[in-house]
């Protein structure tokens, strides 16, 4: 999730960031742009006009898959950059708003709309599937070899699809309810594993079996009681996390659905915990935590609306809702500096530590702090 500054510029080009305009100041570097000066905690690493000669058309939201930074246009279409120097990937026509994230998978990106599936080689934006759904998807797709797994909003399923042909494959219907936030994939000793929340607060793990083979019939294992439904669901190799409605915030073992640790936020948690490093990252209702990834323990925690953007060497990224980027120390969470960026809208990025940025009139910049 992004927040984005009420104050728009009203005008930014990229040659107006460039660095005979900038001036340094003690806590960051000064940008002018469109008659707005504001700070930035680095140096710019790269910036892309993705819109150079083109009038009208706008940026309205983007990602961090993977090595991409992904751009969505207002007029549908979905921009490919490097993370690393923001060269330009591809610009392909999607012709509806992406309904969930894209997702990356080494160099494939899947994404979802309300009535299509697609899977895109990063390097080019070439289409290595194309598929027409006739329902409504749940959540983002998961990528894993020669299988797609979405989940489904219509017969409460999740449904495989041939990552070579886009041909259905199995599918697997709950009876426990709608499900909320999946599939994620998880790893454990070379089996692999599908995590999904439902609705009812059920979580359940399947064999995650190719799309070109029989499905499973029954789940491998279910956890109840994560309350009503779950806000977000990540994994990392053998575990899923569930930032859950029920104010806590689980880690489960992929394979056997075991309760690793839970952790208690107090509040409703607010979208899916982010993963960096050994940490992990949860945005509750009027909080916002730093937990250890291994064992749940709370690092550091800060009372306000804010959402996680980067974790770099010494520092963590945040934003608020006012759109200002917010530096906290790593390892006790005291606010080291604001940064206020009218205009600007800033990308979780959970891949490594670079903060991207971007402008609806089509300015992206990248830092490294």
């Amino acid at each position: 999730m992004v927040f984005s500054s009420s104050k728009w510029i009203a005008a930014l080009s990229l040659l107006s960031l460039g660095f005979p305009s900038c001036a340094s100041g003690p806590t960051g570097r000064r940008i002018q742009g469109g008659g707005a000066l504001f700070r930035v905690p680095s140096d710019t690493v790269w910036t892309r006009n993705v819109f150079a000669g083109q009038k009208g058309r706008r940026l309205v939201r983007s990602w961090v898959a993977g090595k991409w930074v992904l751009l969505e246009t207002a007029d549908h279409f979905l921009v490919g950059l490097e993370l690393q120097d923001g060269r330009p990937s591809f610009e392909v026509e999607v012709g509806q708003a992406l309904a969930f994230p894209p997702t990356a998978e080494g160099d494939r990106i899947a994404l979802v709309t309300s009535g299509r599936l697609v899977l895109l080689e990063g390097h080019s934006g070439r289409l290595l599937v194309d598929k027409r759904l006739d329902f409504l998807p749940a959540g983002p797709p998961s990528i894993l070899g020669n299988s797609i797994y979405l989940a489904t909003l219509e017969g409460n399923r999740i449904v495989s699809f041939s990552a070579r042909t886009g041909r259905e494959g199995w599918s697997w219907r709950s009876r426990q309810g709608a499900p909320s936030a999946g599939p994620v994939v998880c790893s454990v000793q070379g089996d692999v594993f599908l995590v999904e929340a439902l609705d009812s607060g059920t979580v359940v793990g399947l064999n995650a079996l190719p799309a070109e083979t029989g499905g499973p019939r029954e789940p491998l294992w279910r956890a109840r009681q994560m309350g009503p439904a779950g806000a977000g669901l990540r994994a990392r190799k053998e575990i899923a996390y569930l930032a859950s409605t029920d104010t806590r915030v689980y880690a489960l073992a992929g394979n056997t659905g075991s309760i690793l640790w839970v952790f208690p936020a107090g509040s409703p948690c607010l979208g899916a915990p982010a993963l960096s490093g050994e940490r992990t990252y949860v945005r509750a209702e009027g909080n916002f935590f730093c937990l250890d990834t291994a064992t749940g323990r709370k690092v550091w925690s800060i009372s306000e609306d804010l959402a996680f953007l980067s974790a770099g060497p010494g520092s963590t990224y945040l934003v608020s809702r006012k759109g200002e980027l917010v530096k906290v120390e790593a390892e006790t969470g005291e606010i080291l500096e604001r940064y206020p960026t009218p205009g600007m809208t800033w990308t979780r990025n959970e891949t490594d530590g670079t903060l991207v940025g971007f402008t609806s009139r089509g300015l992206v910049m990248a830092f490294r702090p």
